[in-house]
């Protein structure tokens, strides 16, 4: 026999189960995506507060190095650098679009004419016919008639651009026009600086190897007067092998350098 107060405690224990699942289910509270700031713009477009806008290179910036070798080699590259020549070509391309997207903007003008020259002969009897020239018999005389008719046909027309399609064409034909501009500058210029740093470091590894030939030179002939002084008994044998060492090292590292 069951007790009202062991009937309660069956009753209420399937109602709190699933509270408890729930409850457990919850591992925190509810997620809320983080806002970030983003600029309107770029910061280096607008200029930052006390310094200066970013400048873009000026053309021919390699010839105020003036190195006649510097120019021809740049030169060569703008000419012949197959990155450069994509760049441009995709540049053409885009002033392309930008010239057929704006052309449904402006109205459409036909024009349209036709001349025609005719000439007839007319005898005294009355009779014609029609030639190319004035015959004569002997019937009398006879009458040429020239007859000319010119015709000339004009139609113009515009189609509204009523929700903005071909006006939103020519802005991204525009937009797209800008950015291969900008990518062709970018990679003419990208070009140019690797040629001529190439070429600084080309000029580095000349003065470089210079100096190792000239400090080559200057050992020999120190090892070569310590080889006198030790067989005149004023230098000894571990100073003359260390010098030894020393012109070797230096002339292990000259082939590098070339």
């Amino acid at each position: 026999m069951l007790t009202r107060h062991g009937t309660s405690r069956r009753f209420l224990a399937p109602a709190i189960l699933p509270a408890l699942l729930l409850a457990g289910c919850q591992v925190g509270p509810s997620f809320h995506a983080p806002t970030t700031d983003v600029p309107a713009r770029y910061v280096a477009a607008a200029g930052a507060a006390g310094k200066e806008k970013p400048s873009w290179p000026k053309p021919g910036w390699w010839q105020n190095f003036g190195s006649p070798e510097l120019n021809g080699l740049i030169d060569a590259a703008r000419l012949h650098n197959f990155s450069v020549r994509e760049a441009v070509a995709q540049l053409e391309i885009a002033n392309a679009q930008v010239l057929g997207a704006g052309a449904p903007l402006l109205p459409s003008i036909t024009l349209q004419g036709n001349g025609n020259f005719q000439q007839a002969g007319a005898s005294a009897a009355g009779a014609t016919s029609s030639a190319n020239f004035v015959s004569r018999g002997t019937s009398g005389a006879t009458k040429t008639i020239a007859t000319r008719h010119f015709n000339l046909g004009f139609n113009a027309s515009y189609q509204l651009d009523f929700w903005g399609k071909t006006y939103d064409s020519l802005r991204a034909a525009q937009a797209n026009a800008a950015a291969a501009q900008f990518n062709a500058a970018t990679v003419a210029l990208t070009a140019e600086s690797s040629v001529a740093t190439t070429y600084f470091q080309m000029l580095a590894y000349e003065d470089q190897r210079t100096i190792a030939e000239r400090n080559l030179k200057a050992a020999r002939g120190l090892l070569t007067q310590l080889r006198a002084e030790f067989k005149a008994g004023v230098t000894d044998e571990p100073t003359v092998a260390q010098q030894a060492a020393l012109v070797a090292s230096q002339a292990a590292t000259v082939p590098n350098l070339t």
